[in-house]
């Protein structure tokens, strides 16, 4: 599975926990993979990385916490983001833009064969300024 992490955040997210309900960021964290997951779907379509449908059929935004324990991850987020299982105390929200199909990685990053097709690196740039103003709402 390919994904985007972003590590080192703890004393951000420690000062935005006194400033700013932990369930907005939450909400916005969700929003913005579900704009990244739709980016990606497109991203892979338009790289013509598509033969079958199956890995763009199969890249979702999964929600999840981090205790540090290791990772917990709900299925597949609705469309909406709604429904979403509650974090235990004192976890870390997560939100992860991926896929499980063996063969993405070898898309994604090409082979001495095949040429790169970074379908999830594209959509992350993409859609970062939407995902930072979304994030600056949640703060406001």
């Amino acid at each position: 599975m390919i994904s985007i992490n972003v590590t080192g955040l703890d004393k951000v997210r420690d000062d935005l926990n006194k400033r700013v309900n932990p369930k907005k960021i939450e909400e916005a964290l969700i929003k913005g993979g579900l704009l990244i997951e739709g980016e990606a779907k497109t991203v892979c379509r338009d790289l013509r990385a598509v033969d079958t449908g199956r890995l763009m059929g199969s890249i979702s935004t999964n929600w999840g916490s981090n205790t540090g324990q290791g990772q917990v991850e709900s299925p597949a987020l609705p469309e909406d983001g709604v429904d979403k299982p509650e974090l235990p105390a004192g976890a870390i929200a997560v939100v992860r833009v991926g896929t499980n199909v063996d063969y993405a990685e070898y898309v994604h990053d090409g082979t001495r064969r095949m040429p790169p097709r970074p379908f999830l690196t594209i959509a992350a740039n993409n859609k970062q300024a939407d995902v930072n103003k979304l994030v600056e709402e949640t703060l406001k």
